[in-house]
């Protein structure tokens, strides 16, 4: 398995967005529309287009992300907006690395609605309070 986990730049983000999406949509399905409380589409579209992405490719296609903000790079924080891996990944630390690579960026926060919040916690992150979700898709 020929695996590359890197801070993709805006063209690799572009290039990817067919797999990208695709990974989100799956992950919309498998939680009932659970994962993303609003409109699925325009979410997409937005962190396709203004989020920083951490993404792992296996064997050349795109099977996780870490997407995440950082609205002021002079401030010690970054909000990760979503954290995707593909099924066959999951319980293979695959996440963990993905949360590492990002918190290399300026600061980590975590939102407390967020379920990997508790092994973010072990690597350093705070939790943010809740906030309306749907706001984020705007």
């Amino acid at each position: 398995m020929n695996t590359r986990l890197w801070h993709a730049s805006r063209d690799e983000v572009i290039a990817r967005a067919g797999q990208l999406r695709a990974l989100i949509d799956a992950e919309q399905e498998c939680q009932f529309g659970q994962l993303i409380h609003s409109d699925l589409g325009p979410y997409i579209d937005k962190i396709l287009g203004l989020a920083e992405f951490i993404v792992l490719d296996v064997d050349g296609e795109c099977q996780g992300f870490c997407a995440f903000y950082t609205y002021d790079e002079s401030q010690d924080s970054a909000f990760i907006t979503l954290i995707i891996l593909s099924p066959i990944l999951r319980s293979s630390g695959w996440q963990k690395r993905c949360l590492s690579m990002s918190s290399r960026r300026p600061g980590h926060m975590v939102h407390e609605r967020d379920p990997v919040g508790q092994p973010s916690q072990r690597q350093g992150y705070s939790v943010l309070p809740s906030v309306g979700l749907s706001s984020f898709a705007e």
